[in-house]
């Protein structure tokens, strides 16, 4: 569950792109609730990752070093408490949408585009008693 106040939430990054996940960090880092739990750029490395550190949230590319970002989304939906799953990928064509969705993927947005967006989406989040992004699993 997210915390809304002194309680940090912990992040977990899933990207091929040390490039992405430098951007991300520092995109992430203006918001004082957040803090990076850990990422990956591969399927193994995100189920041990995401299974080990328990995050609140996890970002999530479709496209990885090894893998598809599908296989992380059906995981990490089982795991209890469920973590927010934010998909945020070049592959934003509503195929990938409409498929990353019945996976259970809470929000999705293109990585190009939108994040910008994706931030201010989880600092609002953050700062307020929004039950949506609170989850209570």
């Amino acid at each position: 569950m997210l915390q809304v106040g002194a309680i940090m939430s912990k992040v977990f990054l899933v990207d091929d792109s040390p490039d992405t996940c430098k951007a991300l960090r520092a995109l992430l880092s203006t918001i004082p609730e957040l803090e990076i739990a850990g990422e990956a750029s591969d399927v193994q490395g995100a189920l041990d990752g995401v299974f080990q550190q328990r995050p609140d949230v996890v970002i999530l590319d479709l496209n990885l070093a090894t893998g598809h970002g599908f296989d992380v989304l059906k995981y990490t939906k089982k795991l209890r408490p469920i973590p927010l799953v934010i998909v945020l990928t070049n592959h934003t064509h509503p195929m990938y949408k409409q498929e990353c969705m019945q996976y259970g993927a809470d929000l999705f947005f293109d990585k190009t585009l939108d994040c910008k967006k994706m931030v201010d989406v989880l600092r609002q989040r953050a700062v307020s008693a929004d039950p949506a992004f609170q989850k209570n699993n």
